[in-house]
């Protein structure tokens, strides 16, 4: 199913409880929003925000400060078909309020997320059928404690658990809604940078936090990767970080390898950007993952049906976060290190030109050769299965 983030915003209304509330005020929470907009292929509203607001649903150069990279495809949630939308909008009927058969129906295919800027109704709809992969909601100009039971009862089926962060005139709540999270009160920064020497060179470590689940990512640069910086677009590596492979020394898999050779490759271009993406387990978190290790163990599950086993997504990562760091670093043009195509489609549809896909191969051994099929399986690069020698790697038996 499609990646669906929901922006949400509400403020007191005049009898202490809490109303909707369709815009903000503040040049920084419209900078927000639209930084939100141009991150996602897809934006969404249901037919009576529509209605009463006749929203645009474009990104729009006065509050970003610049030019936006690019516009998203823009999408009516309706529940029948009788509704005929304006030029330039698409609609999606929800048959009997079904969202989650709209979302995995046809007319989102090749979309891979959307950003739904949703009425108290249709968020309710959301969060009861479980659709949603991540929640952000603003209250402008409220002390967040004080008016907390006022949002509960706004929406009964909101989970306790949230990122909490002073922004603009009023207080951000992140949730991600695929693994709850104990609340924690943000950094007042999204974006921290320091030098940093590695055994590859001089770089500059970047910690920042998303916009969908308000998780905290790294990344390391290396030279200029902007388009100022060389002549052909930097080399890039969105590297989902893998705790029991490159902490543990796990070789149930290759991804200790992969960051190595990846850092290693960047490093010596002299430019680009290495991310480590807060993405354990393909998204579904470390608890998750060790269930998902339990069952490949003691069942024989691979990789993708123990997470299926577990009631979890096959893949429940997203790339939108990557994409907004490259923003930042007014990287629009770059050369993907991946095996996996979804990663490259996924930059493109956040206006991200990936002008050349190189993959990481060469990794293959007798203890994650079943692992790596998975992947190719998947639609990885098949040279993922090439066998070498070496430091921690063996070379397959010639009947593999």
């Amino acid at each position: 199913m499609v990646f669906v983030h929901a922006n949400f915003a509400a403020r007191a209304s005049r009898f202490g409880g809490l109303r909707y509330d369709s815009g903000s005020s503040c040049p920084v929470d419209l900078r927000r929003a639209h930084e939100l907009r141009e991150t996602y292929p897809a934006i969404a509203v249901g037919r009576r925000t529509f209605e009463l607001d006749e929203p645009q649903l474009t990104v729009r150069a006065e509050h970003l400060g610049r030019a936006p990279l690019s516009q998203p495809r823009r999408i009516i949630l309706t529940r029948s078909a009788d509704f005929r939308p304006p030029l330039g909008y698409q609609q999606i009927v929800c048959p009997a309020g079904n969202l989650k058969a709209a979302l995995e129906g046809e007319s989102l295919r090749g979309i891979d997320g959307l950003l739904l800027e949703a009425g108290p109704t249709l968020l309710r709809a959301f969060l009861e059928q479980r659709a949603l992969s991540a929640l952000t909601i603003y209250l402008r100009g409220q002390q967040p404690e004080g008016v907390l039971p006022a949002l509960f009862r706004l929406l009964p089926a909101l989970p306790r658990h949230f990122n909490m962060e002073r922004t603009g005139q009023g207080y951000l709540l992140t949730l991600d809604l695929l693994e709850p999270k104990a609340k924690v009160i943000g950094h007042p920064n999204d974006f921290v940078v320091t030098p940093l020497t590695t055994r590859f060179g001089e770089a500059m470590l970047y910690t920042f936090r998303d916009r969908a689940f308000g998780r905290e990512h790294g990344a390391l640069v290396y030279g200029d990767p902007s388009p100022s910086g060389g002549c052909q677009p930097a080399l890039v590596r969105i590297h989902s970080e893998c705790w029991t492979s490159e902490l543990m020394g796990s070789v149930h898999c290759d991804c200790a390898e992969q960051l190595e050779e990846a850092h290693r490759q960047i490093a010596a271009d002299g430019r680009g950007v290495l991310i480590l993406h807060n993405a354990e387990g393909r998204g579904i978190g470390r608890t998750n993952k060790t269930d998902a290790y339990r069952l490949q163990h003691v069942q024989g599950l691979d990789t993708v049906a123990a997470n299926v086993y577990l009631g979890l997504p096959e893949d429940a990562r997203e790339y939108f976060s990557a994409a907004y760091l490259l923003r930042r670093l007014e990287v629009t043009r770059v050369r993907l290190l991946t095996n996996n195509t979804e990663k490259a489609g996924a930059l493109r549809q956040s206006g991200i030109d990936v002008v050349e896909q190189i993959p990481l191969a060469g990794f293959c051994t007798e203890s994650n050769v079943a692992y790596l099929a998975k992947k190719v399986a998947c639609g990885h690069d098949a040279r993922l299965l090439t066998a070498v020698s070496g430091q921690r790697r063996f070379a397959l038996p010639t009947n593999r």
